[in-house]
């Protein structure tokens, strides 16, 4: 390969990774590479001092780089001494080897601590956000408490909204605000439910409440009519804005104001009504205007509606808004595929603010999922490629490469088990699992079998922790039993991960 100096590596593995490590390798053809097999079965089981020792006085060739496992335990600088050159660690999956290959080419400086992974990952962070803001010079509309809005992306801005259901939820809403804030949405909406009034002072209350929480943008989400009853509790932006609406406004000419068409018949028809709802806005004085062509859902006018907002984007010198959840919420499928999706072509689109929601159980998650494709896309932007190996996916029960370990061959007796084994528990004790979703922690309550009594409680987020103490306090309890409570705790944990309800004995995959 031109321009890249030929690199020899020492590759360490453990034996059974010596195979899927020679296969990995011999696809690598700009460096010799050679691997080295230790007598250690399991590479996240050894330790670099074992490392060192096994490699002690073997190493007689001249590499620029000894890469260990990425998952071996310790700290890899006290090889140095023992193969005379620099050593890394490399990354948790062997199969991700040429990908760190490539970076040592770049001069990408790898850890004797971490594995190459987590350098990989923050090196794209800081390079891809540098290189957004070098070669981005966004023409800003207008700012509002310091976030600038762009007409055109990158960078999307994000908008997340918040349904007050009931006057007794508020310091759940909060909670909720501040999670959203902190993965980093741009300003929060809050909304108020058709056909129910909440007091003016309460809400006033709630948006003081935010402001004191988050330093971005509190905006009103309200149906027209209660619009005016309202507008005490200051909002920053102001939602659904149509022609009928926008004179009840004058006094807050200089807030943001997020205008809608009064019809959505056709694109002639919401050019129109959106043209003559700008004029007015802009002959009352409102500088700081946004678009919203909205969104349909699908089957209901989906495809004509992104069709609107393509000549809209052309013909309005406004920035644009997009509610993703009018898709994502009237769809039963996982959210965060459609949002990256929906995010991507947004940015296409032109449109500079996607608006989020977290309304539904199956919505549960879609801020961070929304965050992460932002900036999957911002990337993408950067590279002029599709928003595919970026350093950042949405890839969360699929994969793109195997990395399960092959099954050797053996020559001992192998077993198939093809029926099922009832379980023999006769112990005195049995557990309920719970999930605990606030804490984000598992639950196991250990039962008296005789009075039905809870003897003790245990709480944790590890379930191999759980299991071992459990077994430590109850060691008499059956094989049964523990296999039982390994299984349930492991369906628990995924539980958890997934967003997903955990019911003991219950499946969690139909």
């Amino acid at each position: 390969m031109v321009g890249v100096k030929l690199l020899r590596i020492l590759v360490i593995t453990s034996s059974s990774a010596y195979e899927i490590a020679k296969d990995v390798v011999s696809r690598i053809k700009d460096h010799e590479v050679v691997v080295y097999k230790l007598n250690h079965p399991v590479a996240s089981l050894m330790t670099t001092s074992y490392i060192a020792r096994e490699l002690s006085g073997k190493v007689k060739e001249k590499y620029d780089y000894v890469i260990v496992p990425g998952l071996a335990i310790g700290d890899a600088s006290i090889l140095k001494e023992v193969v005379n050159t620099e050593v890394v660690k490399g990354p948790k999956y062997l199969g991700d080897l040429p990908d760190m290959i490539k970076f040592l080419e770049l001069g990408v400086k790898f850890s004797t601590k971490l594995a190459a992974d987590d350098i990989i990952k923050d090196y794209l962070a800081v390079k891809y956000a540098s290189e957004l803001t070098n070669i981005i010079e966004p023409k800003y509309s207008f700012e509002v408490r310091g976030v600038k809005i762009p007409l055109r992306p990158p960078p999307l801005i994000l908008f997340y909204e918040v349904t007050v259901k009931e006057a007794n939820d508020y310091s759940t809403i909060l909670k909720r605000i501040k999670k959203a804030s902190d993965l980093g949405v741009d300003a929060i909406i809050i909304g108020l439910p058709v056909n129910r009034k909440v007091p003016e002072g309460v809400l006033r209350d709630l948006f003081n409440e935010v402001r004191s929480e988050v330093r971005i943008p509190v905006g009103i989400d309200v149906q027209v009519c209660e619009l005016r009853n309202y507008l005490s509790v200051d909002p920053d932006i102001i939602m659904n804005v149509d022609l009928s609406s926008i004179n009840l406004l004058k006094d807050y000419k200089d807030r943001v104001v997020v205008l809608i068409p009064n019809t959505t018949t056709s694109l002639s028809d919401i050019s129109k009504s959106l043209k003559e709802a700008i004029n007015e806005a802009v002959r009352i004085g409102f500088s700081k205007i946004i678009v919203d062509v909205l969104l349909k859902p699908l089957q209901l006018g989906f495809v004509e509606s992104l069709v609107n907002y393509y000549y809209i984007s052309k013909e309005l010198d406004y920035p644009l808004m997009m509610g993703l959840s009018n898709v994502y919420e009237l769809l039963d499928a996982d959210t965060h595929s459609v949002i990256a999706l929906l995010t991507s072509t947004a940015m296409e689109l032109g449109v500079s603010v996607l608006l989020v929601t977290e309304e539904s159980r199956k919505s549960l998650n879609s801020v961070k999922e929304a965050v992460k494709a932002r900036e999957m896309v911002h990337r993408a932007y950067v590279r002029k490629s599709p928003p595919i190996d970026v350093g950042v996916d949405l890839l969360i029960v699929k994969e793109k490469r195997r990395k399960a370990v092959e099954v050797p061959e053996i020559s001992a007796e192998t077993s198939l088990v093809v029926e099922e084994f009832p379980p023999k528990v006769e112990d005195p004790y049995y557990f309920k699992i719970y999930v605990d979703e606030v804490s984000r922690n598992i639950i196991v309550d250990v039962y008296s079998a005789n009075s039905e009594v809870c003897i003790k409680r245990y709480s944790g987020s590890n379930p191999l922790s759980l299991c071992r103490m459990i077994s430590k306090d109850f060691p008499t309890l059956s094989k049964d039993h523990y296999s039982y409570l390994g299984y349930e705790l492991c369906k628990a944990e995924i539980a958890l991960k997934l967003g997903k309800s955990y019911v003991q004995d219950d499946i969690l995959f139909s």
